[in-house]
């Protein structure tokens, strides 16, 4: 079963590594969508994966952290790629969410922390599960989780 809640921020970035001329070297700004996706079983008590009323919560944190700033000014951003944005989202709704706790570590693949923005470009990052037993175990018991991530020039 997959379940997922969006948020939606505006930002400016500018990428410091590239050299004068490239297209991406300038100021500019995006609106983004960040999806949060839910995976895993049912629970037969409540009906749900997991209490999205949480991961709205969690959500609405990081909109604030994030919408109408200049990304390379939040720590763990100064070079805001979607690859960038991608772990720094996964990373900081991690300590909050049981369901995406369960989806880290460095031997197994968890689930994917997929990125998009509007004029066509996407990242997908994978966190890693802690071993492939405890993975496959952690799947089971604990929904994991990924963050599709989308821009609107």
């Amino acid at each position: 079963m997959e379940i997922y809640q969006e948020f939606t921020f505006d930002a400016a970035h500018r990428f410091p590594g590239v050299p004068e001329g490239h297209p991406y070297h300038g100021l500019h700004g995006h609106s983004f969508v960040a999806r949060i996706v839910l995976l895993g079983k049912v629970d037969p008590k409540t009906g749900f994966i997991a209490d999205l009323g949480e991961v709205e919560k969690r959500c609405l944190e990081l909109r604030g952290r994030l919408d109408h700033k200049y990304l390379n000014e939040i720590d763990g951003l100064e070079v805001p790629s979607l690859e960038n944005i991608a772990v720094w989202i996964w990373k900081n709704l991690k300590p909050g969410l049981a369901a995406l706790a369960g989806a880290s570590d460095e031997s197994g693949w968890g689930a994917p922390v997929p990125v998009t923005y509007f004029c066509a470009v996407s990242c997908l990052y994978s966190c890693r599960a802690a071993s492939s037993s405890r993975a496959s175990s952690t799947r089971r018991m604990t929904p994991s989780t990924s963050t599709a991530f989308s821009t609107r020039s």
